[in-house]
């Protein structure tokens, strides 16, 4: 269905009340050819049409083998299996351009940061900017943070004056002069950094995922609590999210992560 993704996502395809039909219960032989008969759960809209044709000529040009058993099928598991390590793998092999995969998908942070980073990275996090274009009604469109501009997941994490001020701090804190790309996912693909010592990579590596983990706990507090957190509180969270997160690390077991970031707060 690949192919076919707007007829993929309007109708499933079913055989009586099962949404999951297998192949040999859409179609029936006659006269020795095969009949494609698939039903829909709802009638094809007149846009519809044309393309659900076109789904079932390109079955009948499929060659059947009546011998085989009908079941699902992973092509990209030897044993037609699938396992999300075989997906990964796959997606290895094919490389996803310029997807910050080792960034977003850092060991050290909290799972939970771990996935709000990974849909901001593609601009798919529900900002206010994202829920008017799924034509959710919004009146008031500005950042939560500042006011100032509408409210984009760019925005919001990189270039709100807000979150310019948490990024500042921290980066001087560090003494690294840093200009801010245009998306988040420029960000998370140029966040490196040389001449430091394992245990300062670590802790590089860990901040974005933190900033932007913090920004957006703030920024829910204030639109669904009306309640917020000065610069200096939110910074100081911040701080006690990467040494929480960083004691768990292997390069700082058999050391005191507060003495790593006591230039932070």
């Amino acid at each position: 269905m690949k192919h076919f993704p707007e007829l993929a996502r309007r109708i499933t395809v079913k055989a009586g009340n099962d949404q999951e039909a297998s192949v040999a219960e859409c179609y029936s032989i006659s006269g020795g050819s095969v009949l494609w008969t698939p039903s829909f759960r709802r009638n094809l809209f007149d846009w519809e049409v044309d393309e659900a044709v076109n789904l079932l000529t390109s079955l009948q040009r499929q060659e059947m083998d009546f011998s085989m058993e009908d079941k699902w099928h992973w092509k990209w598991n030897p044993e037609g299996i699938f396992f999300v390590k075989s997906l990964a793998a796959r997606l290895g092999r094919r490389g996803v351009p310029d997807f910050p995969v080792q960034q977003v998908w850092n060991p050290i942070s909290l799972t939970k940061a771990s996935f709000l980073v990974w849909t901001m990275a593609p601009n798919k996090c529900l900002s206010k900017e994202n829920l008017v274009r799924r034509g959710i009604q919004i009146l008031d469109q500005s950042c939560s943070l500042c006011g100032c501009s509408a409210e984009s997941i760019d925005h919001l994490c990189l270039h709100c004056p807000f979150t310019a001020q948490l990024w500042n701090h921290l980066l001087k804190s560090l003494k690294v002069c840093w200009v801010m790309p245009r998306s988040v996912k420029e960000l998370l693909c140029c966040w490196h950094i040389v001449g430091w010592s394992k245990k300062k990579k670590t802790l590089w590596e860990v901040i974005p995922s933190a900033v932007m983990w913090c920004i957006w706990t703030e920024r829910n507090r204030r639109v669904f609590s009306n309640k917020f957190l000065s610069l200096e509180d939110l910074t100081q969270k911040l701080v006690g999210k990467l040494i929480s997160w960083l004691s768990v690390a292997a390069d700082f077991r058999n050391c005191n992560v507060s003495d790593v970031l006591f230039s932070l707060s």
